[in-house]
């Protein structure tokens, strides 16, 4: 049987009297089902680190991933982003979460989506408009993904895609409006859709 090793790198940085640090992981981390992982700092997952997440993660400030961010398929694992300060997600490889929970209210727009993240389960939209509406910000959600509690408090301001043939509601709007649409379901479980959707006024 392999063991997974922790090996956990925390860097401090020293700018101008204030200290800033980071929670760095460059090599294998796992979260064990019914158990509580939190990081009140930014956190990043270097190119060589793997976290395996089945319990429960807990992001008070940003998140970057650059490695392995992934579960187990019978898993259960969580990611809460619950800051009190903005937060961006971002970095070159995109972290696949079961269940993921947005609820921030430092702002109305409080979540930067600088990456492509994919959801397997559920995404949870109780307080914060996730901002996607850049180049590379995108959430897919794979074939039996779904999501709850979306409104004008809490939706994805970008690009939604949805994997599969499951009749699908996406959860976009714009400004600070939530405006979902609706795509049937259909018989080929290989289609995949994006929706943006863009909040425009015409002048007469």
């Amino acid at each position: 049987m392999k063991t997974k090793h922790l090996k956990w790198c925390i860097i401090i940085l020293f700018c101008i009297g204030k200290v800033f640090s980071q929670t760095v992981n460059t090599g294998e981390l796992s979260v064990l089902s019914n158990t509580q992982l939190s990081t009140v700092v930014d956190f990043d997952n270097k190119e060589s680190g793997d976290v395996l997440n089945d319990g429960n993660f807990y992001v008070y400030s940003n998140f970057k991933n650059d490695g392995l961010f992934t579960y187990t398929d019978l898993s259960d694992g969580r990611i809460f982003f619950i800051g009190s300060n903005l937060q961006s997600i971002e970095g070159a490889a995109p972290p696949y979460f079961q269940n993921i929970e947005f609820n921030n209210t430092s702002s109305n727009v409080p979540f930067r989506l600088a990456s492509t993240i994919v959801i397997n389960k559920l995404a949870t939209f109780k307080n914060g408009i996730v901002d996607a509406a850049n180049d590379i910000g995108k959430m897919i959600f794979n074939e039996n993904a779904s999501h709850s509690d979306t409104s004008n408090l809490s939706f994805v301001d970008g690009r939604v895609e949805k994997k599969g043939a499951a009749k699908f509601e996406f959860p976009v709007g714009d400004d600070v409006y939530y405006r979902p649409s609706v795509n049937d379901g259909s018989q080929n479980i290989n289609n995949i859709y994006t929706t943006e959707y863009f909040f425009e006024s015409i002048g007469n």
